[in-house]
């Protein structure tokens, strides 16, 4: 909105358009609002997105797809290769069918390393003799197995963070409605200041600029 506020205020100006303007007695004020009815669409676009749509909402859908997808995954996984699958990394030494053998299994702060392990379909592993490690408040934690099972559906639950989609929401509000005040600061530097064309790409970088400067410094403070 800022960056095209300063645009369409130039394109005025060098068109003498804002003389004539003047001339007939309307205000800085009211070409101001003229030029944001043509962006209220856009902003209220992006206020209904920003309760719609979230980075938890990717990360939910991903985890769907990489379910629906496991099955497939499992049947084509190269042997003695650190294989990355939607955030899993497994190393299979050998595979016959189902079986594996020198398995490496790792999700995030949680590690499995077991002599042989057997793929039992729908995203489930049962691992013979081995270890698990877990990484917790910064320390690690070992244990030994004999038999152990785990289910990666559950490690990857298509559960929705509550918490972290209202921080989002809050953060993607706080985004939008920035842009009212850097309209107002690029609307009165384009009336005031600007004279080339020049002056358009120095304003729009120092609106985006500190608009990312800010949005940074929030999010590091929210998150």
């Amino acid at each position: 909105m800022a960056v095209s506020t300063v645009y369409n205020v130039f394109t005025l100006k060098e068109k003498k358009l804002l003389h004539i303007m003047y001339s007939f007695g309307i205000e800085s004020k009211k070409i101001l609002v003229y030029i944001l009815m043509g962006t209220i669409s856009v902003f209220m676009v992006g206020v209904v997105s920003a309760f719609l749509l979230h980075e938890e909402d990717l990360n939910f859908a991903r985890n769907i797809l990489l379910i629906h997808h496991q099955e497939k995954v499992m049947k084509t996984l190269p042997e003695k290769t650190f294989y990355n699958m939607g955030g899993f990394v497994i190393y299979v030494g050998e595979k016959e069918g189902r079986k594996l053998n020198d398995v490496f299994f790792r999700y995030k702060d949680f590690t499995v390393i077991a002599r042989e392990a057997v793929y039992e379909g729908k995203g489930r592993f049962r691992f013979k003799g081995g270890s698990l490690i877990v990484k917790m408040e910064g320390k690690y934690f070992i244990t030994f197995f004999d038999n152990y099972t785990l289910d990666t559906i559950k490690i990857v639950s298509p559960k929705k963070r509550e918490l972290r989609i209202s921080k989002e929401r809050i953060y993607n509000l706080v985004n939008i409605f920035t842009s009212l005040p850097l309209t107002l600061l690029g609307f009165f530097i384009a009336i005031k200041m600007l004279r080339y064309h020049t002056h358009i790409y120095y304003a729009s970088a120092v609106i985006i600029i500190f608009k990312e400067i800010f949005m940074f410094i929030f999010k590091l403070y929210l998150f």
